[in-house]
């Protein structure tokens, strides 16, 4: 058995065949290449749009960041306000209570009956010029006197 090899070609691979074959590839790729730079051009713009959109909101953060600063302030005042107003409010309890005590103990002893008349000073028994005429207050009272 012998070995034989065809080298002569059998038409099939044609130069012109093979030219034609490579200008299709070529545009196939160039078409693939246009394809793709239109894709990395929207890539990009959507790229600067998101990175506008991330600025905008940074400047947004900032911006939210210090208006709640303002609020918390306003906040911690307006605490300290209410803590003030609820001192005064004990304080105006206290005191109502204080006077609503005095005012009961005061219609308590205004209640009392006065047993002895009111004697002005000069007839008081102690405002005597002579000391003779006052009585020791542990001098029993005598009935014949």
């Amino acid at each position: 058995m012998s070995l034989h090899l065809n080298l002569r070609g059998n038409g099939r691979r044609r130069a012109a065949d093979k030219v034609a074959e490579l200008r299709e590839e070529n545009v196939l790729l160039h078409e693939q290449r246009a394809a793709a730079d239109d894709w990395f051009m929207l890539l990009d713009q959507h790229r600067k749009e998101l990175e506008t959109e991330v600025e905008q909101l940074k400047e947004r953060l900032v911006e939210e960041q210090s208006a709640r600063t303002a609020i918390e302030k306003d906040r911690d005042a307006q605490e300290g306000w209410i803590q003030h107003l609820e001192g005064q409010l004990k304080d105006a309890k206290r005191r109502l209570d204080i006077r609503t005590w005095a005012e009961a103990a005061a219609a308590q002893t205004q209640e009392m009956a006065v047993v002895t008349r009111v004697l002005p000073l000069h007839e008081a028994p102690f405002a005597a010029t002579n000391p003779g005429r006052v009585r020791p207050s542990w001098a029993k009272d005598d009935p014949a006197a």
